[in-house]
């Protein structure tokens, strides 16, 4: 499923990365890689906070969308 139907506080483990070879190298570049995990921290209308190992990333609902999660 894609990371916009994810739960505010669980962890999830990321099984893909969709989209143009641009979004993929610079979502990995952040950590946003298959097998790692993420935390979704908030979602306002659509615009994420995410926690990547010790970081925290805000997202909108289209690159979100990209990111697949178990």
């Amino acid at each position: 499923m894609p990371l916009t139907h994810a739960r505010i506080g669980r962890t999830y483990v990321i099984s893909k990365i969709s989209g143009p070879q641009h979004l993929r190298r610079q979502l990995a570049g952040f950590g946003i890689v298959p097998s790692g995990t993420v935390s979704l921290v908030n979602d306002n209308f659509g615009n994420m906070i995410i926690q990547v190992r010790d970081s925290r990333l805000a997202l909108n609902k289209t690159i979100a969308h990209h990111i697949h999660i178990n």
